[in-house]
């Protein structure tokens, strides 16, 4: 079996979520790399460590619990309204993620695709939240103290 590049890899993980998204009828918007690339520039300017991109690794006043079905949780967080949900990649390739209408279909979604790391985020960017390849689901902004009170 050959490897997949990253831009492969991140059309595989977009490809996922559009069919659990599709099966489930959520409705999800496919992003842009460029789009992408800005959220997390942006992202990594309020919850991140010296600039640049958001990572699990930058992130500043996070909170993490080891859940190994951790995105499960996220049903009990996620707001109404729209959603970004975008893929971490390795390196610095990390340029898949789509838009839910609403969070409500983020959980759902992610029950249904093959474990991915990943980081979700509201349209005003008040938290950050996700899972690493881990199993740990960890937090920022609004997220943190969430994430710090689950068992």
């Amino acid at each position: 079996m050959s490897k997949l590049t990253p831009e492969q890899l991140n059309r595989y993980v977009v490809d996922e979520i559009r069919r659990a998204a599709t099966e489930l009828d959520v409705p999800v918007e496919e992003l842009s790399a460029d789009q992408i690339m800005e959220l997390r520039d942006a992202l990594g300017q309020v919850y991140g460590s010296g600039g640049g991109p958001l990572t699990f690794e930058t992130m500043t006043g996070k909170a993490s619990r080891q859940k190994e079905d951790g995105y499960l949780d996220l049903a009990g967080f996620l707001r109404s309204g729209p959603h970004t949900l975008f893929y971490d990649s390795p390196g610095f390739a990390d340029q898949a993620g789509v838009r839910f209408a609403d969070g409500a279909g983020v959980s759902p979604v992610l029950a249904e695709c093959f474990g991915f790391p990943f980081y979700v985020t509201d349209e005003e960017h008040t938290f950050v939240v996700g899972m690493n390849d881990h199993d740990y689901l960890i937090g920022v902004g609004t997220a943190a103290p969430w994430v710090a009170s689950l068992s």
